[in-house]
C-alpha cells in the first residue's frame, strides 16, 4: 500500500531537519510510540501501540536509517514491527522530504507492507489510521520544533 502525506511546517528546513533526523526525539511526535532506543549508527528499536478499528496492535520492531541526503534535505527509513499475539507485521520503507517556502513542507511517501492477520483490517481502515496519525504527527512536529 503507498501512502503520501504533507505537512506544512513554520520553521526553517534546517530546524526541521535537525528534528527529523534525531529519531529519538521526533519519534515523540508520533502519537503511540512508547519507547525508542538507539541500537547503533542510524539504527533503533521500539514499541508502538495503535488501535485501528476495534483492534488494538502492539508492534515491536526496529527502524533503520538507510539514505540520508542532508545537503537535499531527504532521507530514507526501513521500518519492521511485529505484533505477536495478533500473528501479522508491518514493513515499511518511508522516504521524506522537505520543500523549502513560506514555511518547509514535509513530504511524507510511504510503501506500507501488512502482513499475517493484521491485513484483514482491510487497506481503507488502514489508511485512515494512517491519515489520523500523520495529522497528529504534523501539529506535534511543528510544536516541537518552535519549542
Amino acid at each position: 500500500m503507498k501512502l503520501q502525506h504533507r505537512a506544512s511546517v513554520a520553521a526553517s528546513p534546517e530546524r526541521v531537519w535537525a528534528l527529523l533526523m534525531d529519531v529519538p526525539r521526533v519519534a515523540a511526535c508520533v502519537p503511540g510510540v512508547e519507547t525508542v532506543t538507539a541500537e547503533g549508527e542510524d539504527r533503533y528499536r521500539g514499541r508502538f501501540r495503535v488501535q485501528v478499528g476495534p483492534v488494538r496492535l502492539s508492534l515491536e520492531g526496529d527502524v533503520e536509517l538507510t539514505e540520508r541526503d542532508d545537503a537535499a534535505h531527504r532521507a530514507v527509513m526501513r521500518a519492521n514491527g511485529t505484533d505477536a499475539r495478533m500473528g501479522g507485521g508491518v514493513r515499511a520503507v518511508i522516504a521524506l522530504s522537505l520543500v523549502p517556502g513560506t514555511s518547509t513542507d514535509l513530504i511524507v511517501d510511504s510503501d506500507v507492507q501488512i502482513l499475517g492477520r493484521i491485513g484483514e483490517l482491510g487497506q481503507p481502515l488502514i489508511k485512515r489510521k494512517a491519515d489520523e496519525i500523520m495529522s497528529t504527527f504534523a501539529k506535534d512536529l511543528a510544536r516541537t520544533v518552535r519549542a
